[in-house]
């Protein structure tokens, strides 16, 4: 496999646990609560698959670009070029911060705290727009491009329809609108 290909793969795998976690398990809170168990039931392994997924590939994102910067697998192992992909590119730190995010996703699973969960997997989810075009642009213009890529991929997220909306008003209100 060749790094690009890999690099693909690794972010197929990680959006698509993501935008699993966020739809489903975003879903699974906030319907009523006969509804709420039996799908919570119902998305257990799913969600348990999709976290493997998201965190693993995340874990391996930036071994991956580094291989798909320097044309070769063997710059994955080297720490000085890790390192320069990792916090000199702007790909490489919006994948360090989502590796962040998934680890942190990780640990709220594990201790119970689903609704942390979910919410660190829209926002792992919504990181996946300050990488490639979406991302270019300078100041507000490039901001504002990120914004509407996030909101986006957040509300096109399977399952994610009556969760974005309840998102959606929870941060209109935040804002005071």
């Amino acid at each position: 496999m060749t790094p690009h290909t890999a690099l693909i793969v690794e972010r197929m795998a990680r959006d698509a646990g993501l935008a699993l976690i966020w739809g489903a398990g975003g879903l699974a809170l906030i319907v009523s609560d006969e509804l709420r168990t039996p799908l919570a039931t119902a998305l257990r392994y799913p969600t348990q698959i999709a976290i493997l997924l998201a965190t693993t590939s995340a874990l391996v994102a930036i071994p991956s670009e580094a291989a798909e910067f320097a044309s070769g697998w063997q710059a994955a192992l080297q720490p000085d070029l890790l390192w320069i992909v990792a916090f000199q590119t702007h790909a490489g730190l919006s994948s360090a911060a989502q590796t962040v995010t998934c680890i942190a996703m990780l640990g709220a699973f594990a201790t119970g705290r689903r609704r942390l969960a979910v919410g660190l997997a829209g926002l792992a989810l919504a990181e996946a727009a300050a990488t490639g075009h979406m991302a270019e642009g300078p100041g507000f213009a490039g901001m504002a491009r990120i914004v509407v890529a996030a909101v986006h991929i957040l509300s096109a997220a399977p399952g994610s329809e009556p969760p974005a909306l309840h998102h959606t008003g929870a941060v209109l209100t935040i804002a005071g609108a």
